[in-house]
């Protein structure tokens, strides 16, 4: 093996490193990206729960104490 020959099989090693290295990089990130998708479905999976117990909640308080009535009238007048 020459010396051209040796440089050629280090430069393959390196060339093949280089690109394992580079998928290695853009796996890692596809992983991240999905688990900051998943984060953010949680996020908003939780507010839709919390929006489907508040609100009914809220919508009892609102008529038991007539600012329902209150805020539909002031709606009204503002139009």
């Amino acid at each position: 093996m020459n010396n051209l020959d040796a440089i050629f099989a280090i430069f393959a090693i390196f060339a093949i490193f280089a690109i394992f290295a580079i998928f290695a990089i853009f796996a890692i990130f596809a992983i991240f990206a999905i688990f900051a998708i998943f984060a953010v479905f949680a996020v908003f999976v939780d507010f839709d729960d919390f929006c489907q117990t508040f609100i009914p909640e809220w919508e009892k308080y609102l008529i038991s104490s007539c600012i329902k009535e209150r805020s539909l009238l002031a709606s009204q007048l503002a139009k």
